[in-house]
């Protein structure tokens, strides 16, 4: 087999331009003697993990690449999986054709598993508990505090405000930059999402959050700061998106590499600990029991209805009805019409 890896994205171009993805897919498919099924495969793939090794690592070359930084993009995958953006086969076709492209030059130890983050074929809902513990939320919470200490830099208390709000009130990382929280009126218990909030789709939603003091914490935090924050939202003023969610994502990996014990840390994962816990009190609200999301319990399908007939006394067709109707309460809250979003983040 030829050694290619002297030479930059094995000898087919300088960065991942859309001629070298092009040459790298034909490439792949060659030596694996395949046909062009493949390398259309590797190319569309390789496209998307392309922009987000530059995105993210300012990679532009598959020789700097790392098996972290694959880990990386199948997190990034899953998100886009539970968001409804990919499909099952996507997801693993895409892990399955970068798992070809590195087997074929030579680095076999760049090797991912679709099943270990949840994104393989063959099975509608992971049921796998992708939130962040209280540990860990608030162990990076620590993180940004004693960055800020360190530094004086108020990018890591925004940071820090931006997780609480994740958290509490489900916001996707873009929303928790974006959302225009000096403007917002949180006088009550409602929030009220529009266009310039960073929602998906520009889709407006209005929910009660988990709680409200983290939202109103982060209004001060920007009201206190705004020579920073001049657009009203926790996005320094001179930085646009794309640059502070590169930050934001940097520091992430830095805590984890001085937090071991904290290496499953992700920010999508404070949107599956809100989801869980909306999922908990709803049942409480209706029941006067608070249920536990499937993937908590580890009870499915009937054995999860079965455990809530036994804890509500309901018959099992309006246990199961309810459960209907709290996984699309889940899923509006989390900006999603389709009560199979919420099945995604609660487990079925």
């Amino acid at each position: 087999m030829a050694n290619y890896r002297n030479a930059r994205n094995f000898g087919n171009g300088k960065t991942l331009s859309a001629f070298t993805v092009r040459n790298l897919s034909r490439q792949t498919s060659t030596l694996a003697n395949r046909g062009d099924a493949l390398a259309l495969k590797v190319q569309s793939a390789l496209k998307d993990l392309g922009r987000h090794l530059r995105e993210r690592f300012g990679i532009r070359y598959l020789e700097k690449v790392e098996i972290h930084h694959l880990e990386s993009w199948a997190e990034s995958l899953q998100g886009r999986l539970v968001e409804g953006e990919f499909s099952r086969s996507t997801t693993s076709s895409y892990i399955s054709a970068v798992n070809t492209l590195f087997a074929t030059h030579d680095r076999s130890d760049l090797n991912l598993s679709a099943k270990a983050f949840g994104i393989e074929r063959g099975t509608k809902f992971s049921n796998l508990n992708l939130a962040n513990t209280p540990d860990s939320q608030e162990a990076f919470k620590s993180f940004c505090q004693a960055r800020f200490n360190q530094t004086g830099d108020v990018r890591y208390q925004a940071l820090k405000h931006s997780v609480t709000i994740q958290a509490e009130a489900g916001l996707r990382f873009r929303e928790s930059t974006q959302i225009k929280i000096a403007g917002k009126n949180l006088s009550g218990n409602r929030l009220h999402l529009v266009k310039g909030d960073g929602v998906k789709n520009g889709q407006p939603r209005s929910f009660e959050p988990n709680r409200m003091e983290g939202l109103r914490s982060a209004k001060a935090f920007v009201h206190e700061n705004r020579s920073v924050f001049g657009k009203g939202s926790l996005i320094p003023v001179e930085a646009t998106y794309r640059e502070y969610k590169a930050w934001a994502y940097d520091q992430v990996e830095a805590f984890r590499k001085v937090s071991p014990e904290h290496a499953s840390y992700h920010f999508h994962g404070n949107r599956h600990d809100f989801a869980h816990r909306e999922y908990s009190k709803a049942w409480k609200q209706k029941t006067g029991v608070a249920i536990q999301a499937p993937v908590i319990s580890g009870a499915y399908g009937k054995d999860h209805i079965r455990n809530v007939t036994e804890s509500t006394k309901l018959d099992a067709n309006k246990a199961a009805e309810i459960n209907k109707a709290i996984n699309l309460e889940v899923a509006e809250k989390l900006g999603h019409h389709r009560v199979e979003s919420s099945y995604s983040y609660c487990g079925k």
